[in-house]
């Protein structure tokens, strides 16, 4: 009698799913601390962008022009 023995595949070493939801939302939190973001397009830098008040209304990428408002 023989008996095959399979290992049990593991989760280590992947990236934890994200959702185009947490993806944006990471965007959105950096631009709103003033920061420059990660494009989610193209993966370039996205600057905050402003409008007659103190806090972004949005951010452009320089890289590609993707507007995330």
């Amino acid at each position: 009698m023989s008996t095959l023995v399979v290992a049990q595949p593991t989760l280590e070493g992947l990236e934890p799913y994200r959702t185009l939801g947490d993806l944006l939302a990471g965007v959105w939190t950096e631009l709103s601390a003033h920061q420059t973001a990660q494009c989610p397009v193209c993966e370039g830098d996205m600057e905050p962008e402003y409008a007659a008040q103190a806090l972004p209304v949005g951010g452009r990428c320089r890289n590609c022009g993707s507007v995330l408002n």
